[in-house]
């Protein structure tokens, strides 16, 4: 299916995109009953059928899912008939996990080939999500924050991440994901870089007020030129 690499839009109005879609892999998750011409842009977008879908009967999907091709982190209070939805829709494993904090959009950066998580998750957690996703994993700020899913945005093929972020840290960064990573912002300078960019290795969707020059930025750094 045709796709196009970057595309602007809004979710009911709301430039934040990423707060309620989530891409992992080549899957794209939507807050279900999503207007038709928005699931049109995903299409059109990311080439795939996006899955239609809700956790705690919140549309709030980017707040709440985290993971790679090898599992998706969730959080224990989905109900038992999302979590049935997920288990028969999806051919990958499903982690609903009962930790402190259950946001894992927010908390967990991941792809591929590593993860940074907040140092508010435990040891404990820690060797969860390393075994679940089957990857490497750090855990630290990143550039001042303790929410590294918010802040940076990670693909199988580049990351951004916002303009106060450290040589040392991109450094870090680069080894870990095994990808190169752009000082970048969106929707006019946010520099929470998820609520406004969502992306895998086909495309990106992004907020519907980011510059021009953010997005030749966006572009440049996942890899679609």
């Amino acid at each position: 299916m045709f796709c196009l690499p970057i595309l602007k839009t809004r979710f009911q109005g709301n430039e934040n995109i990423g707060v309620f879609i989530k891409t992992i892999g080549d899957l794209v998750f939507i807050p279900k009953h999503s207007s038709t011409s928005f699931k049109e842009k995903v299409i059109e977008c990311f080439g795939t059928n996006p899955i239609e879908t809700l956790i705690y009967q919140s549309n709030l999907l980017g707040i709440f899912l985290s993971g790679n091709r090898n599992g998706i982190l969730m959080p224990y209070i989905i109900t038992l008939e999302e979590y049935e939805f997920f288990k028969e829709s999806l051919e990958i494993p499903v982690y609903p996990l009962d930790f402190a904090i259950n946001a894992f959009g927010n908390v967990v950066l991941t792809n591929d080939y590593g993860a940074l998580i907040s140092p508010w998750l435990n040891d404990s957690e820690a060797e969860k999500i390393k075994e679940m996703l089957d990857v490497k994993v750090v855990r630290g700020t990143l550039a001042g924050y303790p929410v590294p899913g918010s802040i940076a945005v990670v693909t199988n093929k580049g990351g951004l991440v916002p303009p106060q972020t450290s040589d040392e840290e991109i450094k870090m960064l680069r080894g870990l994901f095994e990808v190169d990573f752009l000082k970048g912002t969106v929707n006019r300078g946010v520099r929470y870089l998820k609520l406004g960019v969502v992306a895998n290795d086909r495309g990106a969707l992004v907020g519907e007020l980011t510059t021009p020059w953010e997005v030749e930025t966006i572009i440049e750094a996942f890899g679609f030129e």
